[in-house]
């Protein structure tokens, strides 16, 4: 937000919540939510995207960077059941 509150930029989706945000060292963005772990640029422009390939209700996530390895976990509600995912990506 700028000094007299406008945005610099915005973007929205239908695909539901975002759990964690986290940011790279250039500006880059990494957003964990609805099964879905993506990066955008510093600038708003989505450039990876790794998903569960499959429809979650999601109630927890995390994000933690060490160098250029992102390590992602979140919980879900799935199929009446809980369940958890745990990956590792490499920013690049």
């Amino acid at each position: 937000m700028q000094a007299n509150g406008d945005i610099i930029w915005h973007v929205s989706n239908q695909q539901g919540e975002i759990s964690a945000i986290n940011l790279d060292d250039n500006g880059g963005i990494f957003v964990v939510g609805n099964g879905n772990n993506e990066k955008y640029t510093d600038d708003g422009v989505l450039i990876a995207v790794a998903n569960t390939e499959y429809e979650v209700q999601q109630r927890t996530g995390s994000i933690v960077r060490t160098g250029n390895d992102v390590y992602v976990g979140y919980s879900t509600f799935i199929h009446n059941t809980f369940d958890f995912s745990l990956a590792k990506h490499s920013d690049r």
